[in-house]
C-alpha cells in the first residue's frame, strides 16, 4: 500500500479541520470549471477547466467550447502529466458539478484506479484550492487586459499569460521556489517576459 497524501490539523475559530497535503507531484490535483465566460474567446472558448497540483501548485489549463468537452481534455491532461512525471495521478478532487459526477468521466476514473474527491454540494469552501486559483487567476486576467486596453474576447490569451507568470513565480509556502522548480525541477527563465500587448515583430529568413 502507497501512502500519497500527509494530515495537517488546523484550528480555525474553534473548529478542527484536516488538510489532506499530497506527498508527491501528482498525489492529488484539484479541479473546476470556470465559465460560462461572458464573451466568448477568439478562439471560440467559453470555458476554463483548471488543474492545481496540491504538491507543486504547478497548474494546468484547458479551453473548452462546451462542457462536454471534459473528459477528453481530463484525458489529454492525465497521460502528458503521467507522461513527463513518471508519477501516476492518485487523486482528483472536485466539486460535485454535473460535469465531473458524468458516468464517462466516472468509469476513466475508475479504470485509472484515480481516486475521485468531491465536496458537499453548495459549499465552495471545501474545494477552496481551485477557488482560490480561479480567483486569482480572473483577476491578473482583468488588469491584464485593462492594463492593454484590449476588448474582452482576448481573454484567452490573457488567461494563457497569467498562467505562464503563475507558474513561475516564487511561492512562500515553497519557501520561495516556483511551482514549475517543484513540479519537474525545471529553473525558471523570465529573462524573454514582455508587458502584455508589447510591439513585436517576425523574423524572416531570407533562406526561405
Amino acid at each position: 500500500m502507497r501512502f500519497v497524501h500527509c494530515i495537517r490539523v488546523r484550528y480555525c475559530n474553534g473548529f478542527v479541520a484536516q488538510c489532506k497535503c499530497a506527498t508527491h507531484p501528482l498525489g492529488l490535483v484539484h479541479s473546476d470549471l470556470v465559465g460560462l465566460m461572458p464573451t466568448e474567446s477568439r478562439a471560440r472558448a467559453h470555458y476554463v477547466l483548471t488543474f492545481i497540483d496540491n504538491y507543486s501548485g504547478f497548474a494546468v489549463i484547458a479551453f473548452l467550447h462546451t462542457k462536454d468537452a471534459i473528459l477528453l481534455y481530463f484525458k489529454s491532461m492525465v497521460s502528458w502529466a503521467e507522461t513527463s512525471m513518471g508519477h501516476s495521478l492518485t487523486s482528483v478532487h472536485s466539486d460535485q458539478g454535473g460535469e465531473f459526477m458524468a458516468g464517462m468521466l466516472q468509469s476513466f476514473f475508475q479504470s485509472r484506479g484515480i481516486t475521485h474527491q468531491t465536496s458537499v454540494p453548495h459549499t465552495p469552501q471545501q474545494n477552496d484550492r481551485a477557488k482560490r486559483f480561479n480567483r486569482t487567476l480572473l483577476e491578473k486576467v482583468e488588469a491584464i487586459c485593462q492594463h492593454a486596453c484590449l476588448p474582452h474576447y482576448f481573454w484567452q490569451d490573457a488567461v494563457e499569460t497569467a498562467l505562464h507568470i503563475y507558474n513561475q513565480q516564487p511561492m512562500c509556502r515553497h519557501e520561495w521556489k516556483t511551482p514549475i522548480k517543484q513540479f519537474n525541477g525545471d529553473k525558471p527563465d523570465v529573462s524573454y517576459f514582455r508587458i502584455f500587448r508589447t510591439c513585436a515583430y517576425v523574423f524572416i529568413s531570407l533562406e526561405q
